[in-house]
């Protein structure tokens, strides 16, 4: 501590800002909450700094399937590439900032690469907006752009979360040497996983305060291995279906293809994602001024099926548990919980015998949807 700043003021002179250390570490908290560009984005990548996308403080962290808690970090962002950021926020009078909390954090980004479901990220975003009386789905568009695969983007971050592609963050208002080392060795070590520092000190002068950052931990070399990116793309039918050759066999090829014919006899909206490594295409039925999406079919060869994001009149529970009734009708195993979440399942789980069946419950729907809207 004892760094100083300076600003010019009105006429022209000079004044001195010193630095003061953070009362409250709550207080450092909101900040970061409010205004993550504080988190260093511009020094962590120049030519495309991360944006962030708050989902939740203190975010439950399991230690098994059974998803219950067993740690919380601190804040969990995401970014506009689909990376989970988990940050750890401390003062430098924590005495923990030296090295208890790295193992923390490595506890943290171990168990939650092997046991966070999408479905539970997903789920905590879409609580905090409710909170906040702010739609999700907006949310996340701001983050990625409107024109963008909102159920692209949420594919992405399972598949970074497969690979332990996250970025771990310690934040204080001051560094200590020890923490730097630590910080610099794991990041130079560690591939895809990224792992930095971020000082951030605060300087006041009266009723005027400043905030600096400063991202420690970065080497070159670390930093060109990874920010190295591929750009998202726009899919189409063609490419989809080469994709998906490459993943299944003859057999579940015939069932996508089936399904794609299904959507246009029904006279149903096709759209396609714009994932960097993994194509879909998707049901939609236009009724009522919304736009329903029924399931989306990936290249990867699994089929989700998005319940958390149904629109009126499937919103309500009892609805949703009848179609997961019917769905369970013609031999498919969902659970009563599955109705808040996105589940999916690979193309081999929907039988020859099944296809059918499993096309008809999604008739079902499109016609309810069409007779409540008036559509």
């Amino acid at each position: 501590m004892g760094g100083t700043i300076y600003f010019i003021g009105e006429s022209g002179e000079l004044i001195r800002m010193d630095e003061q250390a953070w009362d409250k570490e709550a207080e450092f908290q909101d900040i970061l909450t409010l205004h993550p560009d504080l988190l260093g984005a511009d020094q962590i990548d120049a030519n495309d700094p991360p944006r962030w996308l708050h989902i939740k403080g203190e975010a439950a962290v399991p230690d098994s399937d059974d998803l219950k808690a067993r740690w919380s970090i601190d804040h969990l962002f995401l970014d506009q590439h689909g990376i989970p950021t988990l940050v750890e926020v401390k003062r430098s009078s924590d005495t923990r900032l030296r090295r208890e909390v790295v193992g923390q954090m490595l506890d943290y980004a171990a168990n939650s690469v092997a046991y966070w479901p999408i479905e539970h990220i997903r789920s905590a975003l879409e609580r905090r907006c409710d909170d906040m009386g702010l739609d999700p789905n907006d949310e996340v568009s701001a983050l990625i752009g409107e024109d963008a695969d909102i159920d692209a983007f949420w594919m992405l971050v399972k598949t970074n979360l497969q690979a332990g592609r996250v970025r771990m963050l310690f934040v204080a208002d001051q560094i200590p040497p020890e923490l730097h080392r630590i910080v610099e060795f794991l990041n130079q070590q560690m591939d895809p996983a990224q792992v930095l520092a971020v000082e951030v000190k605060r300087f006041t002068h009266g009723d005027r305060t400043a905030l600096v950052p400063r991202v420690m931990g970065q080497t070159a070399e670390a930093a060109a291995r990874k920010t190295v990116r591929r750009p998202g793309r726009q899919w189409d039918k063609d490419s989809v279906f080469s994709d998906l050759s490459q993943h299944v066999g003859p057999r579940d090829m015939e069932k996508a293809k089936a399904i794609f014919d299904w959507i246009g006899r029904n006279d149903l909206r096709v759209t396609y994602g714009s994932g960097a490594g993994t194509g879909s295409f998707s049901a939609k039925v236009q009724s009522g001024g919304n736009l329903h999406s029924l399931f989306h079919v990936y290249s990867s060869g699994q089929v989700e099926h998005p319940f958390a994001s149904f629109k009126a009149p499937f919103e309500s529970e009892e609805r949703r548990l009848a179609l997961i009734e019917r769905l369970r009708g013609v031999g498919l195993a969902f659970t009563d919980e599955q109705i808040t979440k996105r589940p999916s399942m690979d193309l081999e789980d929907i039988a020859e015998d099944r296809l059918e069946g499993w096309l008809a419950v999604w008739e079902w729907m499109v016609r309810e949807i069409q007779d409540e809207s008036g559509g």
